[in-house]
C-alpha cells in the first residue's frame, strides 16, 4: 500500500525535495538561518496544524521550518 499523495496545500516546496525541522520557534529559527547566511523562500504561513516556511540553507537546500501554531 503506498501513501496518498499530498494536495496542493501541503506542497510547499513546489515538489523540491526538502529536509523539515520541527522548532519551537519558526520566526526566531528563521532569523538565524538568515543571520548564517541562508534566505527565506515562502514567509511563515499558518497550516491546519502548525507555522511552516521554506528556505534555503546558505549552501542552497530547501528546507522546511515548522513549528507549533
Amino acid at each position: 500500500m503506498t501513501d496518498p499523495p499530498c494536495g496542493p496545500t501541503e506542497d510547499v516546496t513546489g515538489g523540491m525535495p526538502a529536509a523539515s525541522f520541527k522548532v519551537p520557534d519558526v520566526n526566531s529559527a528563521l532569523g538565524a538561518l538568515v543571520q548564517g547566511g541562508g534566505a527565506i523562500v515562502r514567509e511563515p504561513e499558518q497550516g491546519a496544524h502548525e507555522v511552516r516556511a521554506v528556505a534555503r540553507d546558505p549552501w542552497g537546500n530547501t528546507v522546511v521550518i515548522y513549528g507549533p501554531r
